[in-house]
């Protein structure tokens, strides 16, 4: 079990009216010991209604190789008090965290023909980490990669996520999407799905972001032939929707 560390903030930056981009360093100057697709979980020591405090999971954004440094995305979410607590840090803020954490893995480095990777809203700040990862790299030519958001002004610029993906990358696209929680949403998302599919049937996949979208896509893909253990998923929100299918 990975125990409490302390990161400390180097720089916060904006990249859109609503998202910053945050760098820290490990306070005790140990490495993270991150792999790419993983995340951590911050402990904002904000009280919640209830007793709790507000904890709040964020995926690595940056590459695996430097694990003295790291970055997270964090998009403001309203009043939310994780979000707001995290756009509104300083440099020099410590901030107690735990992990690195997550499954969003590759389970071997054997080179894969086709690797589909589709990530909903946030979500793409774990496809991101997956796709830089060293780990990652033999798979990187053969993946087919699709972001699902509904706007360039969302979370991350499409110009932002350009510069972080691999140049070895196989293939990106930005699917359009209607807003969360819209009727149509789960019938756009699959019809991005059977788009990837026309390409053949691929080894492993990849789902990041939605939770009532992505056991419904992990359905679609076993049903084309992909093995239910080369699916990984890394829901963010709606997590407890198991069976979106039925939506």
């Amino acid at each position: 079990m990975a125990s409490a560390r302390i990161a400390r903030l180097l720089s916060s930056s904006a990249v859109t009216a609503e998202s910053n981009l945050l760098e820290f360093e490990l306070a005790d100057g140990l490495p993270l010991g991150f792999v790419g697709g993983q995340y951590i979980i911050v402990n904002t020591g904000l009280p919640l209604p209830g007793g709790k405090v507000a904890k709040r999971a964020y995926s690595i954004l940056s590459r695996d190789e430097e694990q003295a440094r790291f970055s997270i995305a964090v998009r403001r979410i309203g009043s939310g008090p994780g979000s707001n607590y995290m756009t509104g840090l300083k440099a020099g803020a410590e901030v107690p965290f735990s992990g690195p954490w997550g499954q969003y893995l590759p389970d071997d480095s054997r080179v894969r023909a086709s690797t589909i990777i589709f990530a909903t809203d946030t979500g793409i700040t774990a496809a991101l980490g997956l796709l830089q990862g060293l780990k990652f790299k033999p798979q990187l030519a053969g993946a087919q990669v699709v972001w699902f958001v509904e706007s360039d002004a969302y979370f991350l610029p499409e110009s932002f996520v350009l510069k972080v993906i691999p140049s070895g990358c196989g293939s990106f696209r930005i699917q359009r999407a209607p807003v969360i929680g819209h009727p149509e949403r789960l019938a756009v998302a699959r019809g991005a799905i059977r788009t990837m599919l026309n390409k053949g049937c691929p080894e492993s996949a990849f789902l990041s972001g939605d939770g009532a979208l992505l056991y419904a896509l992990k359905d679609e893909l076993i049903a084309e032939g992909v093995g239910e253990g080369a699916v990984r998923i890394e829901t963010f929100f709606n997590h407890l929707i198991r069976k979106a299918s039925a939506i």
